[in-house]
């Protein structure tokens, strides 16, 4: 019986790929991203832990992206991607979990529809603040997951960029009731880009899926700005308010909260195809006097245009009570280091 479903499965997807290879442009793509970590006070009562890392920068992932020119200046495209675990090969659960949209695109925009990522990692992540899951990244304090979330049955409008502005809005039905109800999710935002420095700011809001008319709220805001071919310098800001208890898809459940994180970054070419990226990452809980800094370095040598090997080090110290981790189970002022040998490929 599991062998059917297997099999139906991959048959199912590369039919899928087959028909649109025939309809418009079609491209497959993905990466790998795997290694091992060691993380100290993994658990408090077995201490460290090494372990397998699966998406140390990026979940291991593979998707079918495609577009078709229908004449007059109008483009449809698509876009399915799933996540795996590189280790097991077993996937998260959703088969498209990491994105699920189709849509059309124009001189005068593009609008998309489905499950999609919201702006602020569409602008925000890689650009101003580093990504990664275990690596001690924004996304991953808690309060701040929204900053790299998808948004279920949502409509997505970005313009085209002008004199290096950009726009984009995206709003979310309901899931249960697939109406402008209790639970809905909204998210604007704005860039600009010019030679040399980019900056970008986004508004994210979801409704109590309750219907108790609470709101988790979060504000992201930052920049970068290169000082020459080999520097560039990275800052930002971003404040999570949570109103109330309330169902928030961006699973911020708990009592109401407060808290605000600041990050500065540069990245460094030391030489042809090896590059330094070092951040700081500081988080204040803004009702308790409590506080968890990150300091994290990334070194990354190319092998090919498609394959990389990282070296990374990242250290988390709590402060007054704070209970953020790496990874691992959560303790109040824990400290942990993080040591990480990465191998990425993409495809």
């Amino acid at each position: 019986m599991h062998h059917f479903v297997r099999t139906t499965g991959i048959t199912t997807l590369c039919s899928l790929c087959a028909v649109a290879s025939a309809q418009s442009a079609v491209t497959m793509y993905g990466n790998i991203d795997t290694g091992l970590t060691s993380i100290s006070n993994f658990n408090v009562a077995s201490g460290s832990g090494v372990r397998l890392s699966n998406g140390y920068l990026s979940p291991s992932q593979l998707g079918f992206r495609g577009r078709e020119d229908l004449g007059g200046g109008m483009t449809a495209l698509f876009n399915l991607q799933t996540g795996f675990d590189a280790g097991t090969g077993r996937y998260g659960g959703v088969l498209f979990g990491r994105n699920a949209y189709v849509g059309l695109e124009t001189s005068a925009g593009t609008v998309t529809i489905g499950r999609q990522w919201v702006l602020s990692d569409d602008w925000m992540t890689g650009n101003i603040f580093q990504p990664g899951w275990t690596a001690g990244s924004l996304l991953h304090l808690s309060g701040f997951d929204a900053t790299s979330d998808l948004f279920n049955n949502s409509v997505k409008v970005v313009t085209p960029r002008s004199g290096g502005l950009q726009a984009g809005m995206m709003y979310s039905l309901d899931e249960s009731k697939m109406a402008a109800m209790p639970g809905r999710e909204f998210n604007a935002g704005v860039n600009y880009a010019q030679e040399g420095y980019y900056l970008a700011g986004t508004f994210y809001s979801e409704a109590d899926g309750n219907g108790s008319g609470r709101s988790n709220i979060l504000w992201t805001a930052g920049g970068n700005l290169h000082l020459g071919s080999a520097t560039r310098l990275r800052g930002g800001y971003s404040d999570s308010k949570v109103e109330g208890n309330g169902q928030y898809l961006s699973g911020n459940n708990g009592a109401p909260f407060h808290a605000s994180v600041w990050g500065v970054g540069i990245d460094q070419e030391l030489q042809a195809q090896l590059r330094l990226a070092a951040d700081v990452l500081y988080r204040r809980d803004r009702q308790h006097v409590q506080s968890s800094t990150i300091l994290r370095l990334t070194l990354t040598r190319s092998l090919s245009r498609r394959t990389d090997l990282l070296a990374s080090v990242a250290h988390l110290s709590n402060r007054g009570g704070a209970m953020e981790v790496l990874e691992g189970a959560p303790a109040a002022n824990l400290t942990q280091t993080g040591l990480a040998l990465i191998v990425r490929h993409a495809f």
